[in-house]
């Protein structure tokens, strides 16, 4: 459980740090500010809010986001010492409190993320409380709620709403330990608590009831530990945030090993001899010229770790003034490779994707390609180890063909080359890391 929940953070981290790009684009400041991630907490007491907002906060600032907890209410020097001679009035000083907060994150310039320890949907659990105990007529509960909620363009500007609960009895436990005597508070009592559970369980219904595509997460940690609740947080705000902002898996794909390890899937089979065949010969055999151009590619290995490690190849092939990142893992049939299709890189990012690697050589060929019933064929010539011609299978049902089409242009098994350009580079240089 621990493993998968921390290989699971490994692929959110990555996530969140291209978040962290587009969140940090240079702007003028006559520029629309970009929208921070936003955030908010509520839930009962002792349930572990302020818990999760602060490792929440740690989790973040680790990777370079500049994170603001914004001060619960209650704690505000104006709203601590006001009078609660009007619950109504008390109450919408909290709703004002709150919603400003949440207007002025919108277009906040400072910060990553914004997160509001009891915001708005915690007033209206508080509304719930006050109308239920009689401090509040029904009317003015109503009224408040249907102006928090009612076309407002604050609702739809958070990206993660967290009803953070536990049972009453583990509350109370929390709170005053095994004392077998304990002096219960005004609301930290048994009878406070549960009808406080039951206001935030009832507002909790009735908001995802009227708005199912909020993101709205329900988290009970009555018996979990404080990584797995902060782990499943992280994962929902970090894909809520990457879906409003649309990054999808292209995005994240260059800049995540994890990732790449996971989508990588065997295609069909290929297989390498040196030679070339010219054109007369491909033609009389049935194959179609398509396309030629130049390629560089830049071969890579994880920072302090050795090219080919664990069969993992990285690379990035520049080609006609675009760059893409290709991940293939050799399977222990050598003509068999688990690979991640071409993935564009966006102009600009080819440094910053390289800085995370270690450059190990880049390979530049003249490369041709035919095509024959679903077959790809390319003719390569490779300025730093010569001349090579590659068959790729459709499917892996068609790689028993690929030996009969070798040798139908004239080829042996004496050609064969068992290896990939890398590693043929590698054993031309001794095995060692080129300096």
């Amino acid at each position: 459980m621990v493993r998968a929940n921390d290989q699971r953070l490994d692929t959110m981290e990555d996530i969140a740090r291209v978040i962290l790009q587009k969140l940090d684009a240079p702007r003028r400041k006559s520029d629309v500010p970009i929208k921070p991630i936003i955030a908010e907490f509520l839930g009962l007491p002792k349930s572990g809010k302020d818990t999760q907002a602060n490792e929440l906060d740690r989790w973040f600032r680790r990777l370079g986001f500049q994170v603001l907890i914004h001060q619960e209410s209650a704690e505000t020097r104006d709203i601590r010492a006001m009078p609660r001679l009007d619950p109504y009035a008390y109450e919408m000083r909290h709703s004002a409190y709150s919603l400003s907060n949440l207007l002025s994150a919108n277009t906040n310039r400072d910060f990553h993320l914004i997160i509001l320890n009891r915001g708005i949907f915690d007033t209206l659990s508080w509304l719930e409380w006050n109308k239920r105990k009689g401090g509040i007529r029904r009317e003015q509960a109503e009224y408040a709620k249907a102006f928090l909620l009612n076309d407002g363009p604050w609702i739809e500007s958070l990206d993660g709403i967290f009803y953070i609960m536990c049972t009453v009895e583990t509350a109370l436990e929390r709170e005053y330990g095994n004392a077998s005597v304990p002096v219960f508070g005004a609301r930290m009592n048994p009878e406070a608590l549960t009808l406080m559970y039951d206001c935030v369980e009832s507002v909790y219904a009735d908001v995802t009831s009227q708005f199912p595509h909020l993101p709205i997460m329900r988290v009970d940690t009555t018996a979990r530990t404080i990584p797995q609740v902060t782990g499943e947080i992280i994962s929902y705000l970090v894909n809520s945030a990457a879906r409003r902002m649309g990054l999808g898996e292209e995005d994240v794909l260059p800049w995540s090993i994890g990732l790449m390890r996971e989508k990588a899937l065997i295609h069909g089979a290929e297989i390498k001899v040196r030679g070339l065949v010219d054109d007369r010969i491909l033609r009389s055999n049935g194959w179609d010229f398509q396309a030629s151009y130049s390629e560089a590619d830049i071969y890579l290995a994880l920072k302090d770790g050795k090219p080919l490690e664990n069969n993992e190849c990285f690379h990035v092939r520049q080609q006609g003034g675009k760059s893409f990142f290709i991940y293939k893992r050799e399977a222990p049939d050598f003509h068999l490779r688990a690979r991640v299709l071409p993935v564009p890189i966006p102009d600009g990012s080819v440094s910053e994707l390289i800085a995370g690697f270690d450059i190990i050589v880049t390979l530049h060929k003249e490369r041709e390609i035919f095509t024959r019933d679903g077959f790809v064929l390319t003719r390569d010539r490779v300025k730093e180890l010569g001349s090579f011609t590659e068959i790729r299978a459709p499917t892996p049902d068609r790689n028993a063909d690929l030996g009969s089409l070798v040798r139908e242009l004239g080829f042996g098994d004496i050609d064969v080359v068992q290896a990939s350009y890398l590693r043929l580079y590698l054993t031309t240089q001794g095995g060692s890391r080129p300096s």
